[in-house]
């Protein structure tokens, strides 16, 4: 099997100051044993990260923390064989 991959990842803000982010896999790779998401500024600075082993999961609501500037929001899978994806930035 091929190592883990992202086909898309998507945000949208909610009215409530949370973003809610979702992606989508290559069924023909290896299935997601879990994922990493990270909130930058524009500066590159890590604002939030989330890790989490949870297998099913492909949507998650983060509480983002106020900012000035726009954040970048990124997500990396890991397969059960502990491959790492390429980063994807959800648009």
């Amino acid at each position: 099997y091929a190592p883990i991959k992202i086909l898309s990842a998507k945000s949208e803000l909610t009215s409530d100051g949370k973003a809610t982010l979702t992606w989508e896999l290559d069924p023909k790779t290896t299935p997601q044993f879990g994922y990493t998401i990270t909130a930058r500024d524009q500066g590159g600075q890590e604002i939030l990260k989330m890790e989490a082993k949870e297998a099913h999961i492909r949507q998650v609501t983060l509480a983002l923390p106020k900012s000035p500037q726009p954040l970048s929001i990124e997500i990396r899978c890991h397969d059960i064989f502990d491959n790492e994806s390429e980063v994807a930035l959800a648009k």
